[in-house]
């Protein structure tokens, strides 16, 4: 993927789809290319602080462990996704780990550059915010997901977080993920989840895939309405 093929993906797709033009383009210029094969580490838990890093092509799994808690997988980010908001700007290690789930290509923006932006701008630190707003409703989703007992919504409202950050024009979006990590990032169990694809699929909301899953949006989006 070339440069200017990943600034056409960050320019329709999440946060710096939503930024003005002068500004994407600014962002992006400073910004290093970076490939990494599926299993590759992108960053890990703990590490130090550093850039902003997001995706232009390819699937990351976030991996988060809060408190005594072990690793756990918490969300499938797909292009359009950015992350290292929390750790710019506290200064602090990272929160997640991030893992290629496939070959994926991020986009690098050193604490530098950001840094030598903000001397010309200040509002660049409004800007980075709105990525930590969009973790933050992810979270809740998330915690909201975990919390109720309707089996079928919490499997509904996490699907419909997993195509979040696609492209708004994309009727359907294929993901690769299969039944055990959509169970752990939804709280259910794999059984579960396979009955509840079953549903999913006779109601053609999603198409089963060997090794993920095809959503079509606008069904996935009437379900959670009714």
């Amino acid at each position: 993927m070339t440069p200017s093929e990943a600034a056409g993906v960050f320019a329709r797709r999440g946060w710096l789809s939503r930024q003005p033009k002068d500004f994407r383009d600014q962002f992006l210029a400073g910004a290093e290319f970076q490939e990494a094969a599926a299993g590759e580490s992108i960053y890990a838990l703990g590490d130090p602080p550093g850039g902003l890093y997001g995706l232009a092509a390819g699937y990351i799994d976030v991996l988060i462990a809060p408190g005594p808690l072990p690793p756990m997988l918490a969300h499938v980010a797909g292009p359009g996704w950015w992350i290292g908001d929390s750790a710019l700007i506290t200064r602090t290690e990272r929160r997640v780990g991030l893992l290629a789930r496939t070959k994926v290509t991020v986009a690098y923006v050193s604490e530098r550059a950001v840094q030598q932006m903000a001397a010309d701008d200040p509002a660049i630190w409004r800007r980075v915010a709105g990525i930590t707003v969009g973790h933050l409703e992810d979270v809740l989703s998330f915690a909201a997901c975990l919390a109720t007992s309707d089996l079928r919504l919490r499997l509904l409202a996490t699907l419909d977080r997993l195509v979040g950050s696609q492209e708004p024009s994309e009727q359907t979006v294929e993901l690769p993920i299969g039944r055990q990590q959509l169970g752990e990032i939804a709280g259910l169990s794999r059984n579960t989840v396979g009955k509840l694809l079953a549903d999913l699929a006779s109601s053609e909301i999603v198409e089963r895939r060997y090794g993920g899953l095809v959503i079509h949006r606008d069904r996935l989006r009437a379900a959670l309405d009714n």
